[in-house]
Protein backbone atom coordinates (compact mmCIF):
# COMPACT_ATOMS: atom_id res chain seq x y z
CA UNK A 1 0.00 0.00 0.00
CA UNK A 2 2.78 2.23 0.82
CA UNK A 3 4.66 1.65 -2.25
CA UNK A 4 1.64 2.33 -4.23
CA UNK A 5 1.11 5.60 -2.73
CA UNK A 6 4.91 6.19 -3.20
CA UNK A 7 4.35 5.53 -6.62
CA UNK A 8 1.82 8.10 -6.96
CA UNK A 9 3.58 10.94 -5.09
CA UNK A 10 6.40 10.12 -7.75
CA UNK A 11 4.00 10.14 -10.67
CA UNK A 12 2.62 13.62 -9.44
CA UNK A 13 5.73 14.93 -8.94
CA UNK A 14 7.29 14.28 -12.04
CA UNK A 15 4.36 15.32 -14.10
CA UNK A 16 2.62 18.19 -12.21
CA UNK A 17 5.66 20.44 -13.37
CA UNK A 18 4.99 19.18 -16.99
CA UNK A 19 0.62 19.47 -16.87
CA UNK A 20 1.59 23.39 -16.01
CA UNK A 21 3.77 24.55 -18.33
CA UNK A 22 1.41 22.67 -20.80
CA UNK A 23 -1.06 25.03 -19.27
CA UNK A 24 0.72 28.13 -19.20
CA UNK A 25 1.26 27.40 -23.06
CA UNK A 26 -2.19 27.22 -23.79
CA UNK A 27 -2.82 30.08 -21.70
CA UNK A 28 -0.43 32.34 -23.98
CA UNK A 29 -1.88 30.79 -27.14
CA UNK A 30 -5.29 31.61 -26.42
CA UNK A 31 -3.92 35.40 -25.36
CA UNK A 32 -2.67 35.70 -28.96
CA UNK A 33 -5.25 34.52 -30.41
CA UNK A 34 -7.49 36.82 -28.37
CA UNK A 35 -5.60 39.82 -29.64
CA UNK A 36 -3.73 39.51 -32.25
CA UNK A 37 -6.16 41.38 -34.33
CA UNK A 38 -6.43 44.16 -31.93
CA UNK A 39 -2.10 44.28 -32.10
CA UNK A 40 -2.56 44.37 -35.96
CA UNK A 41 -4.94 46.84 -36.18
CA UNK A 42 -3.13 49.17 -33.48
CA UNK A 43 -0.12 47.94 -36.00
CA UNK A 44 -1.50 49.99 -38.73
CA UNK A 45 -2.78 52.98 -37.04
CA UNK A 46 0.30 53.79 -35.01
CA UNK A 47 3.08 51.53 -36.42
CA UNK A 48 4.20 49.47 -32.99
CA UNK A 49 5.06 46.26 -34.08
CA UNK A 50 1.96 43.61 -33.50
CA UNK A 51 4.87 41.39 -32.52
CA UNK A 52 5.91 43.89 -29.83
CA UNK A 53 2.60 44.73 -28.83
CA UNK A 54 1.66 41.03 -28.40
CA UNK A 55 5.05 40.35 -26.82
CA UNK A 56 4.97 42.73 -24.70
CA UNK A 57 1.31 42.30 -23.42
CA UNK A 58 2.51 38.77 -22.73
CA UNK A 59 5.32 39.56 -20.76
CA UNK A 60 3.76 42.54 -18.77
CA UNK A 61 0.06 41.21 -17.35
CA UNK A 62 1.24 37.40 -17.11
CA UNK A 63 -0.48 36.57 -20.28
CA UNK A 64 -3.23 38.56 -18.99
CA UNK A 65 -4.35 36.79 -15.64
CA UNK A 66 -1.77 39.61 -13.47
CA UNK A 67 -4.13 41.88 -11.16
CA UNK A 68 -3.03 44.54 -13.49
CA UNK A 69 -4.64 42.76 -16.68
CA UNK A 70 -7.79 41.39 -14.84
CA UNK A 71 -8.95 44.17 -12.51
CA UNK A 72 -7.84 47.47 -14.37
CA UNK A 73 -6.90 46.41 -17.85
CA UNK A 74 -3.78 47.38 -18.21
CA UNK A 75 -2.25 44.63 -20.22
CA UNK A 76 1.34 47.36 -20.37
CA UNK A 77 2.00 48.18 -16.98
CA UNK A 78 1.50 51.70 -17.85
CA UNK A 79 1.97 54.08 -14.40
CA UNK A 80 -0.21 57.11 -14.46
CA UNK A 81 3.34 58.96 -14.79
CA UNK A 82 1.83 62.59 -13.34
CA UNK A 83 -0.02 63.93 -16.28
CA UNK A 84 -2.78 60.33 -16.27
CA UNK A 85 -6.42 62.08 -15.57
CA UNK A 86 -8.39 58.79 -15.69
CA UNK A 87 -9.33 55.99 -13.35
CA UNK A 88 -6.30 54.73 -11.58
CA UNK A 89 -5.15 51.25 -10.10
CA UNK A 90 -3.06 50.93 -6.91
CA UNK A 91 -0.77 48.13 -6.32
CA UNK A 92 2.84 47.72 -4.70
CA UNK A 93 5.27 47.21 -8.17
CA UNK A 94 8.78 49.18 -7.50
CA UNK A 95 8.14 52.72 -5.85
CA UNK A 96 9.44 53.27 -2.67
CA UNK A 97 10.00 55.93 0.28
CA UNK A 98 12.16 58.01 1.63
CA UNK A 99 13.13 55.00 3.63
CA UNK A 100 13.17 52.43 0.78
CA UNK A 101 10.06 51.02 1.40
CA UNK A 102 7.84 49.48 -1.14
CA UNK A 103 4.64 51.80 -1.73
CA UNK A 104 1.47 51.37 -3.87
CA UNK A 105 2.32 52.59 -7.40
CA UNK A 106 -0.15 54.47 -9.32
CA UNK A 107 -1.18 52.51 -12.54
CA UNK A 108 -4.39 53.77 -15.42
CA UNK A 109 -7.21 51.49 -15.60
CA UNK A 110 -8.77 51.33 -18.37
CA UNK A 111 -12.77 50.51 -19.54
CA UNK A 112 -11.54 48.20 -21.87
CA UNK A 113 -8.34 46.30 -23.34
CA UNK A 114 -8.89 47.96 -26.06
CA UNK A 115 -8.41 51.16 -24.56
CA UNK A 116 -5.23 50.21 -23.15
CA UNK A 117 -4.02 48.54 -26.51
CA UNK A 118 -4.78 52.20 -28.25
CA UNK A 119 -2.89 54.22 -24.83
CA UNK A 120 0.30 51.86 -25.38
CA UNK A 121 0.89 53.21 -29.05
CA UNK A 122 -0.14 56.47 -27.70
CA UNK A 123 2.37 56.29 -24.84
CA UNK A 124 4.81 55.76 -27.23
CA UNK A 125 3.59 58.22 -29.62
CA UNK A 126 3.20 60.63 -27.25
CA UNK A 127 5.37 64.24 -28.27
CA UNK A 128 6.50 64.84 -25.10
CA UNK A 129 8.40 61.23 -25.42
CA UNK A 130 10.07 61.96 -28.57
CA UNK A 131 13.53 62.19 -27.64
CA UNK A 132 12.76 58.72 -25.63
CA UNK A 133 11.06 56.51 -28.28
CA UNK A 134 10.56 59.02 -31.54
CA UNK A 135 13.85 56.89 -32.69
CA UNK A 136 11.74 53.62 -32.67
CA UNK A 137 9.46 54.89 -35.02
CA UNK A 138 12.24 55.32 -37.67
CA UNK A 139 12.86 51.31 -37.42
CA UNK A 140 11.41 48.86 -40.03
CA UNK A 141 8.03 47.33 -38.60
CA UNK A 142 9.21 43.98 -39.27
CA UNK A 143 12.71 44.61 -37.14
CA UNK A 144 11.19 43.18 -33.63
CA UNK A 145 14.90 43.11 -32.29
CA UNK A 146 15.47 46.77 -33.04
CA UNK A 147 12.20 47.47 -31.33
CA UNK A 148 12.65 45.07 -28.24
CA UNK A 149 16.24 46.45 -27.42
CA UNK A 150 15.04 49.91 -28.44
CA UNK A 151 12.13 49.76 -25.33
CA UNK A 152 15.19 48.55 -23.53
CA UNK A 153 17.24 51.49 -24.39
CA UNK A 154 14.57 53.86 -23.94
CA UNK A 155 14.21 53.21 -20.46
CA UNK A 156 10.76 51.34 -20.81
CA UNK A 157 11.32 48.81 -18.05
CA UNK A 158 13.75 48.60 -15.30
CA UNK A 159 14.77 44.76 -15.99
CA UNK A 160 18.16 44.76 -17.50
CA UNK A 161 17.21 41.56 -18.99
CA UNK A 162 13.87 43.24 -20.51
CA UNK A 163 14.52 43.29 -24.34
CA UNK A 164 15.78 39.62 -24.04
CA UNK A 165 12.63 38.14 -22.25
CA UNK A 166 10.48 40.00 -24.83
CA UNK A 167 12.33 38.27 -27.92
CA UNK A 168 12.29 35.10 -26.67
CA UNK A 169 8.61 35.10 -26.70
CA UNK A 170 8.46 36.91 -29.47
CA UNK A 171 10.18 34.14 -31.42
CA UNK A 172 8.96 31.25 -29.36
CA UNK A 173 5.39 32.10 -30.37
CA UNK A 174 6.29 33.11 -33.57
CA UNK A 175 4.31 36.77 -33.37
CA UNK A 176 6.63 38.19 -36.04
CA UNK A 177 4.14 36.65 -38.53
CA UNK A 178 1.77 39.34 -37.64
CA UNK A 179 3.83 42.50 -38.51
CA UNK A 180 3.70 41.19 -42.46
CA UNK A 181 0.06 40.78 -42.15
CA UNK A 182 -3.05 43.07 -42.66
CA UNK A 183 -6.22 43.00 -40.43
CA UNK A 184 -8.45 41.25 -43.56
CA UNK A 185 -5.29 38.73 -43.39
CA UNK A 186 -5.47 38.02 -39.70
CA UNK A 187 -9.32 38.30 -40.48
CA UNK A 188 -9.08 35.90 -42.87
CA UNK A 189 -7.15 33.39 -41.00
CA UNK A 190 -9.74 33.24 -38.23
CA UNK A 191 -12.52 32.51 -40.52
CA UNK A 192 -13.85 35.38 -40.10
CA UNK A 193 -14.10 36.92 -43.74
CA UNK A 194 -13.75 34.61 -46.83
CA UNK A 195 -10.09 33.87 -47.73
CA UNK A 196 -8.74 36.82 -50.62
CA UNK A 197 -11.67 39.16 -49.26
CA UNK A 198 -9.83 42.59 -49.08
CA UNK A 199 -12.18 45.28 -49.48
CA UNK A 200 -11.64 45.64 -45.79
CA UNK A 201 -8.28 46.65 -44.49
CA UNK A 202 -9.43 47.10 -41.25
CA UNK A 203 -12.45 45.34 -40.18
CA UNK A 204 -13.90 45.82 -36.70
CA UNK A 205 -12.32 44.62 -33.62
CA UNK A 206 -14.80 43.16 -31.00
CA UNK A 207 -13.32 43.24 -27.79
CA UNK A 208 -13.85 40.15 -25.41
CA UNK A 209 -17.18 40.77 -22.78
CA UNK A 210 -17.68 43.79 -24.87
CA UNK A 211 -20.81 45.07 -27.09
CA UNK A 212 -18.74 47.75 -28.25
CA UNK A 213 -16.62 47.38 -31.64
CA UNK A 214 -14.30 49.68 -33.03
CA UNK A 215 -13.91 50.41 -36.86
CA UNK A 216 -11.72 53.41 -38.39
CA UNK A 217 -10.91 54.73 -35.10
CA UNK A 218 -14.91 55.09 -34.38
CA UNK A 219 -16.40 53.09 -31.76
CA UNK A 220 -20.19 51.26 -32.02
CA UNK A 221 -22.36 49.07 -31.59
CA UNK A 222 -25.10 46.93 -33.22
CA UNK A 223 -28.52 47.23 -32.72
CA UNK A 224 -30.16 44.46 -30.98
CA UNK A 225 -34.33 43.45 -31.64
CA UNK A 226 -36.16 46.43 -29.85
CA UNK A 227 -33.74 48.29 -29.11
CA UNK A 228 -33.98 51.73 -29.82
CA UNK A 229 -31.42 54.52 -30.28
CA UNK A 230 -33.02 55.90 -26.71
CA UNK A 231 -31.58 52.28 -25.39
CA UNK A 232 -28.70 52.83 -26.86
CA UNK A 233 -28.07 56.24 -25.70
CA UNK A 234 -29.05 55.17 -21.88
CA UNK A 235 -26.97 52.30 -21.99
CA UNK A 236 -23.82 54.48 -23.06
CA UNK A 237 -24.52 57.43 -20.83
CA UNK A 238 -24.45 59.93 -24.27
CA UNK A 239 -27.50 62.08 -24.85
CA UNK A 240 -29.99 61.33 -27.38
CA UNK A 241 -29.35 64.62 -29.31
CA UNK A 242 -25.73 63.54 -29.52
CA UNK A 243 -26.06 59.99 -30.44
CA UNK A 244 -28.38 61.17 -33.53
CA UNK A 245 -25.93 63.64 -34.77
CA UNK A 246 -23.15 61.23 -34.91
CA UNK A 247 -25.73 58.60 -37.04
CA UNK A 248 -26.70 60.99 -40.12
CA UNK A 249 -28.64 58.07 -40.73
CA UNK A 250 -31.16 57.65 -37.91
CA UNK A 251 -34.40 60.47 -36.90
CA UNK A 252 -36.06 58.88 -34.47
CA UNK A 253 -35.22 58.05 -31.28
CA UNK A 254 -37.98 55.93 -29.79
CA UNK A 255 -38.73 53.26 -33.22
CA UNK A 256 -37.08 50.06 -33.11
CA UNK A 257 -33.54 49.83 -34.94
CA UNK A 258 -33.71 47.29 -37.94
CA UNK A 259 -31.64 44.23 -36.42
CA UNK A 260 -27.69 44.75 -36.77
CA UNK A 261 -27.90 48.39 -37.65
CA UNK A 262 -24.64 50.25 -36.47
CA UNK A 263 -25.08 53.29 -34.27
CA UNK A 264 -21.99 55.01 -33.99
CA UNK A 265 -20.46 56.13 -30.37
CA UNK A 266 -17.84 58.84 -31.64
CA UNK A 267 -18.10 60.79 -34.50
CA UNK A 268 -17.72 59.40 -38.04
CA UNK A 269 -13.95 60.18 -39.12
CA UNK A 270 -13.74 62.52 -42.24
CA UNK A 271 -11.40 59.76 -44.37
CA UNK A 272 -10.64 56.33 -43.95
CA UNK A 273 -7.43 55.55 -42.61
CA UNK A 274 -6.89 51.85 -44.05
CA UNK A 275 -5.49 51.45 -47.53
CA UNK A 276 -8.40 51.32 -49.67
CA UNK A 277 -8.69 54.47 -51.40
CA UNK A 278 -11.98 54.14 -53.33
CA UNK A 279 -14.88 51.94 -52.99
CA UNK A 280 -16.41 50.17 -55.69
CA UNK A 281 -20.15 50.80 -55.71
CA UNK A 282 -22.57 47.85 -55.79
CA UNK A 283 -26.19 47.47 -56.66
CA UNK A 284 -27.91 49.04 -53.59
CA UNK A 285 -24.92 50.99 -52.66
CA UNK A 286 -25.77 54.56 -51.09
CA UNK A 287 -23.88 57.52 -49.98
CA UNK A 288 -25.02 56.60 -46.52
CA UNK A 289 -24.69 53.17 -46.33
CA UNK A 290 -20.83 53.64 -47.76
CA UNK A 291 -20.42 56.75 -44.97
CA UNK A 292 -21.28 53.72 -42.74
CA UNK A 293 -19.20 50.82 -43.64
CA UNK A 294 -16.27 52.80 -43.62
CA UNK A 295 -17.25 54.98 -40.64
CA UNK A 296 -16.39 58.20 -43.03
CA UNK A 297 -18.53 61.29 -42.51
CA UNK A 298 -21.23 61.48 -45.13
CA UNK A 299 -20.31 64.94 -45.96
CA UNK A 300 -16.62 64.50 -45.63
CA UNK A 301 -17.61 61.81 -48.35
CA UNK A 302 -19.92 64.30 -50.56
CA UNK A 303 -17.19 66.89 -50.24
CA UNK A 304 -14.45 64.50 -51.31
CA UNK A 305 -16.04 63.37 -54.29
CA UNK A 306 -18.01 66.55 -55.35
CA UNK A 307 -20.69 65.21 -55.20
CA UNK A 308 -24.15 67.72 -54.22
CA UNK A 309 -25.86 66.67 -50.62
CA UNK A 310 -28.90 63.97 -51.59
CA UNK A 311 -27.20 62.90 -54.57
CA UNK A 312 -26.36 58.58 -55.05
CA UNK A 313 -23.77 57.03 -56.95
CA UNK A 314 -24.10 54.18 -59.85
CA UNK A 315 -23.14 50.76 -60.05
CA UNK A 316 -19.25 50.35 -60.51
CA UNK A 317 -18.82 53.97 -59.89
CA UNK A 318 -15.71 55.01 -57.58
CA UNK A 319 -16.21 56.63 -54.58
CA UNK A 320 -13.37 58.34 -52.89
CA UNK A 321 -12.83 57.49 -49.39
CA UNK A 322 -9.51 59.30 -48.28
CA UNK A 323 -6.91 61.99 -49.78
CA UNK A 324 -8.22 65.20 -51.36
CA UNK A 325 -10.88 66.03 -53.75
CA UNK A 326 -11.70 64.21 -56.81
CA UNK A 327 -10.01 65.52 -59.71
CA UNK A 328 -13.36 65.44 -61.91
CA UNK A 329 -16.18 67.50 -60.86
CA UNK A 330 -19.20 65.74 -60.40
CA UNK A 331 -21.62 67.22 -62.83
CA UNK A 332 -24.46 69.35 -61.82
CA UNK A 333 -27.68 67.46 -60.99
CA UNK A 334 -30.95 69.27 -61.37
CA UNK A 335 -34.17 68.77 -59.56
CA UNK A 336 -36.34 68.08 -62.65
CA UNK A 337 -37.32 65.19 -64.80
CA UNK A 338 -35.03 64.26 -67.28
CA UNK A 339 -35.77 66.25 -70.58
CA UNK A 340 -34.09 67.22 -73.11
CA UNK A 341 -32.93 70.97 -73.00
CA UNK A 342 -33.22 72.60 -76.39
CA UNK A 343 -30.61 75.41 -76.47
CA UNK A 344 -31.50 79.24 -76.72
CA UNK A 345 -30.75 81.14 -79.72
CA UNK A 346 -31.33 84.82 -79.61
CA UNK A 347 -30.13 87.72 -82.13
CA UNK A 348 -30.03 90.96 -80.22
CA UNK A 349 -31.18 93.88 -81.72
CA UNK A 350 -29.23 96.00 -83.43
CA UNK A 351 -28.62 100.12 -82.88
CA UNK A 352 -26.97 102.09 -85.62
CA UNK A 353 -27.93 105.78 -84.18
CA UNK A 354 -25.18 106.71 -82.16
CA UNK A 355 -26.39 108.20 -79.64
CA UNK A 356 -25.56 108.99 -75.90
CA UNK A 357 -27.66 106.53 -74.04
CA UNK A 358 -29.15 107.86 -69.89
CA UNK A 359 -27.56 104.45 -69.07
CA UNK A 360 -24.03 105.00 -70.68
CA UNK A 361 -22.85 107.89 -67.69
CA UNK A 362 -19.32 107.90 -69.25
CA UNK A 363 -20.97 109.59 -72.43
CA UNK A 364 -19.65 107.09 -74.81
CA UNK A 365 -20.89 106.57 -78.51
CA UNK A 366 -22.89 103.06 -78.17
CA UNK A 367 -22.26 102.06 -81.59
CA UNK A 368 -18.24 102.48 -80.91
CA UNK A 369 -17.90 98.30 -79.85
CA UNK A 370 -20.22 96.04 -79.40
CA UNK A 371 -21.57 94.35 -75.98
CA UNK A 372 -22.09 91.05 -75.21
CA UNK A 373 -26.13 90.03 -74.97
CA UNK A 374 -26.73 88.74 -71.40
CA UNK A 375 -29.17 85.78 -70.69
CA UNK A 376 -31.74 85.82 -67.96
CA UNK A 377 -31.85 82.42 -66.82
CA UNK A 378 -35.17 82.81 -64.10
CA UNK A 379 -37.75 84.04 -66.99
CA UNK A 380 -35.34 81.92 -69.77
CA UNK A 381 -35.51 85.01 -71.92
CA UNK A 382 -32.50 87.09 -73.69
CA UNK A 383 -31.58 90.38 -72.18
CA UNK A 384 -29.91 92.62 -74.06
CA UNK A 385 -27.82 95.86 -72.61
CA UNK A 386 -29.95 98.67 -74.02
CA UNK A 387 -28.24 100.44 -77.41
CA UNK A 388 -25.78 97.17 -77.79
CA UNK A 389 -24.53 96.47 -81.23
CA UNK A 390 -24.34 93.06 -82.14
CA UNK A 391 -23.16 92.11 -85.35
CA UNK A 392 -24.30 88.35 -85.56
CA UNK A 393 -26.59 85.99 -83.20
CA UNK A 394 -25.33 83.93 -80.40
CA UNK A 395 -25.61 79.89 -79.46
CA UNK A 396 -26.60 79.29 -75.50
CA UNK A 397 -24.99 75.98 -74.64
CA UNK A 398 -27.21 72.39 -75.32
CA UNK A 399 -27.64 70.33 -72.44
CA UNK A 400 -28.80 66.70 -71.88
CA UNK A 401 -30.53 65.37 -68.40
CA UNK A 402 -29.23 61.87 -68.43
CA UNK A 403 -32.10 59.18 -67.98
CA UNK A 404 -32.47 55.89 -66.34
CA UNK A 405 -30.11 53.17 -67.11
CA UNK A 406 -28.25 55.64 -69.76
CA UNK A 407 -24.44 55.52 -70.75
CA UNK A 408 -22.65 58.02 -71.80
CA UNK A 409 -22.03 55.83 -75.03
CA UNK A 410 -26.21 55.28 -75.79
CA UNK A 411 -26.44 58.94 -75.42
CA UNK A 412 -23.74 59.65 -78.12
CA UNK A 413 -25.50 57.41 -80.40
CA UNK A 414 -29.20 59.14 -79.33
CA UNK A 415 -27.64 62.54 -80.23
CA UNK A 416 -25.33 61.26 -83.37
CA UNK A 417 -22.01 61.82 -81.81
CA UNK A 418 -19.46 60.12 -79.82
CA UNK A 419 -18.49 59.80 -76.36
CA UNK A 420 -15.14 60.77 -76.52
CA UNK A 421 -16.47 64.49 -78.03
CA UNK A 422 -18.79 64.57 -75.07
CA UNK A 423 -15.83 63.34 -72.39
CA UNK A 424 -13.82 66.51 -74.02
CA UNK A 425 -16.66 68.88 -73.82
CA UNK A 426 -17.68 68.07 -70.06
CA UNK A 427 -13.85 67.60 -69.29
CA UNK A 428 -14.88 63.92 -67.77
CA UNK A 429 -11.94 61.24 -67.21
CA UNK A 430 -12.17 58.01 -69.47
CA UNK A 431 -13.91 56.27 -66.44
CA UNK A 432 -16.33 58.15 -65.11
CA UNK A 433 -19.56 56.84 -65.36
CA UNK A 434 -22.81 59.45 -66.05
CA UNK A 435 -25.48 59.05 -63.46
CA UNK A 436 -29.05 59.79 -63.57
CA UNK A 437 -29.62 63.55 -63.43
CA UNK A 438 -26.66 64.91 -64.69
CA UNK A 439 -26.39 67.42 -67.06
CA UNK A 440 -24.13 66.84 -69.76
CA UNK A 441 -23.24 69.89 -72.16
CA UNK A 442 -23.43 68.21 -75.54
CA UNK A 443 -23.00 71.84 -77.73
Amino acid sequence: MKTRISWTCLFLVLTLPAWAQMQEKELKLAYIEQFKLLAVSEMERSGVPASIKLGQGLLESRWGTSDLASKANNHFGIKCGGIWDGPTYYKKDDDTDANGNLINSCFRSYASAMQCFMDHSNFLLDPRKVERYGFLFELPRTDYRSWAEGLKKAGYATDGTYHQKLIKIIEEFSLFQYDSLSTAQVMASMGTIPSGTLAMERPPIQLKNSSVLVFNDVEYVQSVPDQTIRDVATRHSISVKTLLHYNDNLYKSDVPLPIGSRVFLQPKRKSFRGKTRFHLVKKGDSMGSISNLYAVSLDALYTRNRMTPGEEPLPDEKIKLRGGKSKTPKLDVLAKPPVLLQPTIFTPPVNTGGSISSNNPMGESTNSKPLPGKHNTEQNQPVTPPNSAIAQPITAPQYYLVLHEETLDSIAKKLNTNSDTLRKINNLAPDTAVRPGMRIRIR
